[in-house]
């Protein structure tokens, strides 16, 4: 198959983000291989980002009137979404322009139904590169191994690639994970 043939959604969930999604939607508007569709989830900010999400034309809008967190923003853009495919972008994140392209074709080669890319941390001034952060796991067996024997995978959300129905499998995203991973913190603060 083609992978031009492919089919995805972007889902960019936005608290706040006014100054920083013009950025990540024209991102998106630049890829190679342009989406179905993209949907912008505010997350009840109180800032101007439904505002400037409306100023895209091509933007599916979503408002939540009070915030629910990034996971349940992410839950709200997949279930809107009407393809196979599903990316993610943070609103301040961006995209290179053929971010989509190399993914799509990672996953057409593999058969995988999940593709991680690593990212770039740069400065928002003068778009300098920081630091690059590569995806750890470049083969199926280190996925597997750094899951089992580490129990988590690192990064960003703005680099994944994700079958619809994998995610539909495994439930979507854990809304209660911020507050979990917090008490998780105080425990291993008091050494509990």
């Amino acid at each position: 198959m083609n992978v031009q043939m492919f089919q995805y959604s972007v889902i960019i969930p936005a608290h706040n983000e006014a100054s920083q999604l013009p950025a990540a939607i024209r991102s998106v508007l630049s890829q190679t291989i342009a989406p179905r569709e993209i949907i912008v989830v505010d997350d009840g900010s109180i800032d101007d980002t439904t505002e400037v999400a409306q100023t895209f034309c091509n933007v599916i809008l979503a408002r939540n009137t009070s915030p629910m967190g990034p996971s349940a923003a992410r839950n709200r853009g997949v279930a809107m979404a009407s393809s196979e495919w599903i990316a993610f972008l943070d609103a301040d994140d961006t995209w290179d322009p053929q971010k989509m392209e190399y993914q799509l074709a990672a996953a057409q080669r593999s058969g995988a139904g999940l593709v991680y890319c690593g990212v770039r941390i740069s400065t928002t001034e003068s778009g300098s590169v920081v630091e690059e952060l590569p995806s750890q796991f470049s083969t199926h067996r280190r996925l597997c191994r750094a899951l089992l024997l580490k129990n988590h995978i690192t990064g960003s959300s703005s680099g994944v690639l994700v079958r619809r129905a994998l995610l539909e499998r495994a439930g979507g995203f854990d809304t209660s994970f911020i507050a979990r991973a917090s008490l998780y913190s105080l425990h291993f603060r008091r050494g509990i």
